[in-house]
């Protein structure tokens, strides 16, 4: 049977619930649920396939039915493509949520298919059902890649041909990691490359004051910071939680990646601080100190000003052994 109908609260129940995984969408209005002018509830081969946020205010305003609109049965795919049009927000789902849509694509034993029918089955069976299917680390499924990449669009709001895969990139993530991603704290790439970092590690950049550049460079210097001198667990993680705290975390763990540059850097920045410091005079070694020559930048408006720049020059010639000995 199919058209529009007026289910009760515990007939919805017992569907099969293994599309219910929106958690970033809006909420719906109140008086629209309580009024019933909430869009019907698409339902199909025993699943429901989208609505499940109506069908949880439904129950906390303890209301008896909600519309909904019986469809022939349909495939899984038919059935994410309808969801995703009824969610209507692509390029804004969260990483969680494209997991669980891969899932969905998979089947409930990881097959491509139709969703097993739950009529008469308790809704904590489906539930508990459901939780199994998406436990992070379960092998992804085979075959639903090609079908994800067509309802690309509808998702990313854009064709992505590779979207199963890096879907699939963050599922293999570890858990802490995951989080620092899902975050928008970390980009899927440079998690991938330093996962072998202590999970202490993500958890302590959660929420850190780290811009997403600041986090990404952060984590690639340190681990070549690890990989190069050998660090325990511990020792990573002690060295971040000291990088934490000073103004410019990013920075201080370069410094332990290149110590001799970095020690370069504040010899060259304490000179050009002794010798032109207020001077208006801008001075630039070569890029990493390798090369032959410094360059000097100034500008003047007036006898007095050129003056001013001259005694700085004179100052940093007399010191200019001092400079050369810097370069490689």
């Amino acid at each position: 049977m199919s058209g529009s109908q007026l289910l009760t609260i515990e007939e919805i129940d017992l569907l099969g619930a293994d599309l219910d995984i929106f958690a970033a969408g809006e909420t719906p209005h109140t008086e629209l649920v309580t009024k019933g002018l909430h869009p019907p509830l698409p339902i199909s081969a025993a699943t429901l396939i989208w609505g499940f946020a109506i069908l949880r205010e439904a129950h906390r305003l303890h209301l008896g039915r909600l519309a909904c609109q019986l469809l022939p049965s349909c495939s899984r795919r038919e059935m994410l493509a309808l969801a995703l049009k009824m969610e209507n927000r692509p390029g804004s789902f969260t990483w969680f949520e494209k997991e669980k849509m891969l899932r969905f694509l998979g089947g409930p034993d990881g097959r491509e298919g139709r969703p097993d029918s739950r009529e008469g089955g308790p809704a904590g069976t489906a539930a508990a059902a459901r939780s199994d299917a998406l436990q992070p680390g379960r092998p992804l499924p085979a075959g639903p890649g090609e079908q994800l990449a067509e309802l690309s669009p509808l998702i990313e709001g854009r064709a992505d041909p590779l979207l199963a895969q890096r879907i699939g990139a963050f599922t293999a993530l570890p858990p802490q990691a995951r989080i620092l991603v899902a975050a928008g704290q970390a980009d899927l790439k440079t998690a991938t490359r330093v996962q072998e970092l202590p999970a202490e590690v993500f958890t302590m950049l959660e929420g850190a004051p780290l811009t997403f550049s600041q986090s990404r460079q952060l984590l690639n210097e340190l681990l070549e910071v690890r990989r190069k001198q050998a660090l325990s667990p511990q020792a990573v993680s002690a060295l971040v939680e000291r990088a934490l705290k000073e103004e410019r975390p990013a920075d201080a763990v370069h410094r332990l990646r290149f110590p001799a540059l970095s020690a370069l850097h504040q010899r060259f920045s304490d000179l050009r601080r002794e010798l032109l410091g207020g001077s208006g005079i801008r001075l630039t070694p070569p890029p990493d100190f390798e090369g032959d020559s410094f360059t000097v930048e100034f500008s003047f408006n007036s006898p007095k000003s050129l003056k001013r720049k001259m005694t700085g020059l004179r100052a940093l010639g007399q010191r200019s052994d001092e400079l050369f000995e810097l370069l490689y």
